[in-house]
């Protein structure tokens, strides 16, 4: 699975180019990109859900077959687009000492080509297809520490296990509810 920390360093190395392109002392710089490379340690497949359950017509699948039990729909999306801005204060530590704090700025860009879905009972029940380009730049300060673009195959990415809630009543745990930034 592919986290939003990946998205956006790829690798240590990426992490490392972050904090050379910080413009403050290299042990801050250093500590401000290794905190807030944990803060992104999520899936970028989380927020790939949260938008669907904020607005798609997943969600209106999701809707109609919790409403009707037992009615299922295929859903069929040639093109999703979602832009997904995420805003960071992160405290800096040395030695257990507040050396700074740090704003961070997170866009991602979303862009879900030939989903094929099926939705029941308010839940997302399955993937068959679908491809997701995504692109993400950070920002701390102002200045761009990194800037990315995966793509990869929804099915490989999202997995569906007994379903994933699309709307509050069709929620069986409380991870379903949660936007990704909230479990950051």
């Amino acid at each position: 699975m592919t986290t939003v920390r990946e998205l956006v360093f790829g690798d240590h190395a990426g992490e490392v180019q972050a904090a050379e392109r910080f413009a403050h002392d290299v042990s801050i710089a250093g500590a401000a990109v290794s905190a807030v490379s944990q803060a992104l340690d999520f899936e970028v497949s989380d927020v790939v859900v949260w938008a669907w359950k904020t607005r798609s017509a997943l969600l209106e699948a999701a809707r109609e077959t919790h409403a009707t039990p037992g009615l299922v729909r295929e859903v069929t999306v040639k093109t999703y687009a979602l832009p997904w801005d995420y805003e960071m204060h992160l405290d800096v530590l040395i030695n257990g000492t507040r050396s700074a704090t740090v704003k961070f700025v997170l866009s991602i860009a979303l862009e879900i080509t030939a989903l094929a879905a099926t939705v029941q009972n308010g839940r997302l029940t399955g993937l068959a297809a679908g491809r997701c380009k995504t692109s993400a730049l950070l920002q701390a300060e102002g200045r761009m520490l990194a800037q990315r673009e995966v793509s990869f195959e929804l099915p490989a990415e999202v997995k569906v296990g007994d379903g994933i809630a699309l709307i509050p009543d069709a929620v069986s745990s409380p991870d379903d509810q949660s936007s990704p930034a909230s479990r950051s």
